[in-house]
């Protein structure tokens, strides 16, 4: 199973973004539907990367680097802690007497990672601003009322 923490990353940034500047991370957790020491974990490798700034003892998170300018590749980053992208994996101990046993390996390897340089590419053009711009889109698409009474500005 895929690590959730990427996409949790990037709904807390839009919540400390776009919410209200005393968010704290019960109410954080509630909108995620985690814990307030699972949100507290994340906001520390978020805060490692200088990415968003609080204060020990301070009620309120803010973005430490402008949304428009804070990649996607810049929260994978933080959140996995590498620069490396890992969306999948390649099973391993296929039979070598089958030839596509023997060769399963190194074709999926050298595909995989052109995938990988393509989704690289995408979260590095992607901005938090894009998403909140996304997120914006389907609000307004699902209801346009609603969009008066929400949280995102």
């Amino acid at each position: 199973m895929l690590d959730v923490k990427f996409s949790v990353a990037i709904h807390m940034l839009i919540m400390i973004s776009e919410g209200p500047k005393d968010l704290t991370s019960e109410q954080i957790g509630r909108s995620v539907n985690k814990n307030a020491s699972y949100i507290r974990k994340i906001l520390a490798l978020l805060k490692k990367q200088n990415i968003i700034c609080s204060q020990q003892g301070k009620v309120g998170i803010q973005l430490a680097v402008p949304k428009a300018e804070l990649t996607l590749w810049q929260i994978y980053k933080a959140i996995q802690g590498t620069d490396t992208l890992y969306i999948w994996d390649i099973h391993t101990n296929a039979n070598d007497q089958c030839i596509v046993g023997q060769f399963i390996r190194p074709t999926l390897e050298d595909l995989l990672a052109e995938c990988n340089k393509l989704v690289r590419e995408k979260l590095e053009q992607t901005s938090l601003a894009d998403v909140i711009h996304r997120m914006r889109n389907h609000i307004e698409q699902y209801n346009p009322e609603i969009i008066k009474n929400i949280v995102i500005k």
